[in-house]
């Protein structure tokens, strides 16, 4: 092998480890989310199942990392839920997201969907509202700062 082709090798091999160490960790998969669903009209939705996943492709939250019912008032709590990372990259595609699905029933419809360059947040507030009507109703959520920032 010629030098520089050992050289290339070398920057090769330095630029891809420096990408990828591995370090495993902890991270925040979702957040803490204190939240109320209510009907168009405002009134509150009791009984109504609400979870939280941090696996991309698990769009109905079949594998939860939190789950709840709301109270009489259409109040809930989620905890934060933590994931696993075996490594920390430091350059490349990295998202984190995490999604909120609500229903009456498994299995429980994406009623929201949040997903980043940065990192999860720690806690959250977020409003959902049923729409619909008896036997085919949908829930859809929006966080303060969704509010905002869409009227």
């Amino acid at each position: 092998m010629t030098r520089r082709a050992l050289a290339a090798a070398a920057v090769a091999l330095a630029s891809s480890a420096a990408a990828c160490l591995p370090i495993p960790h902890w991270e925040t998969g979702s957040p803490r989310l204190v939240g109320r669903v209510t009907r168009e009209d405002g009134t509150p939705v009791a009984g109504a199942r609400i979870a939280v996943t941090h696996h991309a492709e698990d769009a109905t939250c079949a594998r939860p990392t939190g789950a709840a019912t709301t109270d009489a008032g259409g109040r809930f709590e989620l905890p934060r839920g933590r994931r696993f990372e075996p490594v920390v990259l430091f350059f490349g595609d990295w998202t984190h997201g995490y999604r909120v699905c609500a229903g009456a029933a498994p299995p429980l419809g994406e009623a929201y969907y949040w997903n980043s360059f940065a990192s999860v947040p720690r806690s959250d507030s977020i409003a959902c509202v049923e729409r619909g009507g008896p036997g085919r109703t949908t829930v859809t959520c929006a966080t303060r700062r969704d509010r905002w920032r869409h009227p």
